[in-house]
């Protein structure tokens, strides 16, 4: 039997397993796929100059649960300037003049309590902002968010600001070294001695009552434990594809009040940074960070400056997801937006083009979306997502990080060091998982 199992090895999965060995537990990992990171990947690809990101790409601000792993193995982020080209109808929106923009309309999101939640469509209908302002606003909350704003709650999207400003959220760093580096380090910070690690384990189902798990694999594997720490994505819970005996009634609300977000990430290497001559409004794009368009799809598309290497990121999220296409049909559409925006024959960029890479997470078995919001009256929901049941089964995961943070590498690893201590308060010191009073 083993003491504690861990269902995932994403970041959540892992900050969990180097918790619960480091206090001295035995745990075995469970993961469906060939290898760690979950939402985490990096490609190293002869086509491209840097590591090949599709999937978490930034560190967000400064939170310390990340940033200790960054300082631990001496991963050095790089920060990315601020500025943000808003260009609608082929004038450009000065990053001054959109920062304040969109500052302006969300701080004047109403607090929890001072009215009733709502969505942020059906708030920002009754405000009095300009239609740019109100299209600004949408473009990044739908964006950045990967939400759509038909669904997304105010509430949540307080939550959300309120956390960034205590880590100092504006700010935002990419990483040289390819940021599985983040899960690996991870894994290292881990006691080996106590960990075990089973790749391409399925988890079909899990039948469970207090401080018995009785865990079923694809392959017909049956292991047990005394506890769980289930990291499994949202939509994985929500559509019962791992059968949980008895099935988690209790949760049932909260997942309904929770969405996964869907986005479309496709990275583009070209033969040289042929935008750096570019002027769009008589503005060069030489220092070009980001650029958000009024329409989409493919709105928004970003530099790996001020790393300066000829790559694009194209980005496609909330309602503008487009579900019928593969990959090349997506990335002809992406062309042809960035040949819009820039101005430029859809030749000249095919030109330059000499690979892209895209993976498609939202069809991916094992996550079924990219990060999860909040909706209308669900701001609550995390939080009773993350509540343990019978002392024996434990959640994490970036849906169940009531701080905040959801949707955030960061509010993951928080969750698993979250739910490793809660373990920890019902096994015995030094007791390789073995209950308390047992």
């Amino acid at each position: 039997m083993s003491a504690i199992i861990i269902i995932g090895a994403g970041v959540a999965g892992l900050a969990a397993a180097r918790e619960l060995t480091r206090a001295g537990q035995a745990v075995l990992i469970l993961e469906a796929r060939d290898r760690i990171g979950g939402r985490i990947l990096s490609l190293q690809d002869s086509d491209f100059p840097v590591s090949v990101e599709l999937g978490a790409e930034f560190v967000h601000g400064l939170p310390p649960e990340l940033m200790q792993v960054l300082r631990e193995h001496r991963i050095a982020p790089v920060e990315v300037g601020e500025e943000q080209l808003y260009i609608e109808k082929g004038k450009i929106i000065d990053t001054a003049v959109f920062n304040s923009t969109l500052e302006e309309v969300m701080a004047a999101i109403p607090p929890p309590g001072q009215t009733e939640d709502k969505t942020f469509a059906e708030w920002l209908a009754g405000q009095q902002f300009s239609s740019q302002s109100k299209d600004v606003a949408t473009a990044y909350v739908e964006g950045f968010n990967a939400a759509d704003a038909n669904k997304i709650g105010i509430y949540a999207l307080t939550q959300l600001s309120d956390a960034a400003k205590r880590i100092s959220g504006h700010r935002q760093f990419r990483l040289t070294r390819g940021y599985a580096t983040i899960a690996q380090g991870l894994w290292n910070e881990c006691d080996q001695d106590l960990l075990k690690l089973h790749l391409n384990a399925n988890v079909q189902s899990l039948k469970w009552s207090e401080n018995s798990i009785h865990c079923e694999l694809a392959n017909g594997t049956v292991i047990t434990a005394h506890k769980a720490i289930v990291t499994l994505p949202l939509p994985v819970l929500q559509q019962e594809i791992v059968k949980f005996i008895p099935p988690l009634d209790e949760k049932k609300q909260a997942l309904d009040l929770l969405v996964m977000g869907h986005a479309q990430r496709l990275v583009f290497s070209f033969k040289e940074l042929f935008w750096e001559s570019i002027s769009v409004d008589n503005k060069t794009l030489a220092q070009l960070n980001f650029i958000d368009a009024a329409e989409g799809p493919f709105r928004t598309w970003w530099t790996l400056h001020p790393i300066r290497v000829p790559m694009l990121v194209a980005w496609n999220s909330g309602p503008d997801v487009i579900r019928d296409k593969d990959g090349n049909q997506l990335a002809e559409i992406a062309i042809a937006k960035l040949s819009s925006i820039l101005n430029i024959p859809k030749d000249v960029i095919h030109g330059q083009l000499v690979a892209f890479r895209y993976h498609d997470w939202s069809k991916d078995p094992f996550s079924l979306g990219v990060y999860s919001y909040s909706t209308k009256g669900g701001s609550d929901a995390p939080r009773v997502l993350a509540a343990p049941l019978a002392n024996t089964l434990f959640f994490a995961g970036e849906a169940t990080d009531y701080s905040g943070n959801s949707g955030f590498v960061h509010g993951a690893i928080a969750s698993g060091i979250r739910a490793a201590q809660e373990v920890l308060a019902y096994v015995k010191p030094g007791s390789a998982g073995i209950p308390a009073g047992t």
